[in-house]
Parts: C-alpha cells; structure tokens; sequence
C-alpha cells in the first residue's frame, strides 16, 4: 500500500486544480460552414445553449473556471465551436459535434472534437431545444474531462 500512495498522488496531479484558472470564452462559435435550421439557432439560441452547458459542466469538475466573452490577450482560453447541428426529424434524433480548442494567446495548443446525440421518447414531452440541451450537457462532461487533463498537461512553466 505504501508503494502505491506516492504513484496515486503522482497521477492526481496531473489533472487541473480547482486553483488553475480557467477560462471559457462564451457563447460558442458557430462554425460557418455549419447549415442548421433556423428554428434551432433562434429558438433554442443554439451557440448560447452550447456554451453555458459545456461550461456548467467544467465549472463543476473546475470551480475556479470562469467564462470570457473575447479571447483575453496571452491567457488560456478554452475555446468552443459547433461543427455539426443534425436533426432527424422522422426519428426525433438530435446530433452535436463541438470542437475545443486551448488557446494561448492566438496560438492553438490543443484540439479535440466530440460528438453525442440523443433521440426524443414518444410521450416524454422533450421538445426540441430540451433535446439539444441534453446533447450540450452530455458532450459537456467530455469536454470538462478533456479539459481538466490537458489544460494541466500543457501549463507554463513560468
């Protein structure tokens, strides 16, 4: 057991620390080559949606994350873009793609791009914004994890 405490401390540290100040820059991007319908991007405020619940979920595996509007000069940044809206409305299946990027400054040193869906139940009542919002909270918990490994893997060493 001895043996083992040192190697668990050791592997702990490598995730992001409440402490580490991490920003999120809101709302996400929505990429341009992105066609989505225009019920879901002025209904649902689809960039909006995306962005505060992929930061609800950082922020609680991170309660030092805070939220930025604009990228701020020569700090890290985590930044979100949606890269694919589906909607397939015979079935009622919901589809996100977000890519995250950890900018420092306006230099890209992370990248990594997630996806999830979620179909309505007949009778639940989920309406369509409902639906993408749980699709934004699920790929929320990816990005929270990937954030939390490689915002603390790539720190300064200043």
């Amino acid at each position: 057991m001895r043996a083992i405490l040192p190697l668990l401390l050791g592997c702990a540290s490598f995730g992001a620390t409440a402490q580490d100040k991490m920003l999120v820059q809101l709302p996400a991007l929505l990429d341009p080559a992105v066609v989505v319908d225009k019920d879901v991007t002025e209904e649902c405020k689809l960039a909006a949606l995306v962005g505060d619940r992929v930061f609800d979920r950082i922020k609680a595996v991170n309660p030092g994350a805070t939220a930025a509007t604009a990228s701020p000069g020569e700090e890290r940044l985590i930044r979100l873009r949606i890269t694919a809206a589906q909607m397939i409305p015979a079935v009622q299946v919901r589809r996100l793609t977000v890519s995250a990027e950890l900018v420092e400054g306006e230099r890209v040193i992370a990248t990594s791009s997630f996806r999830d869906s979620s179909a309505a139940m007949p009778g639940y009542g989920l309406g369509l914004c409902d639906i993408m919002g749980n699709v934004a909270t699920a790929i929320g918990r990816k990005v929270a994890s990937w954030a939390r490994r490689d915002y603390a893997t790539r720190r300064n060493p200043n």
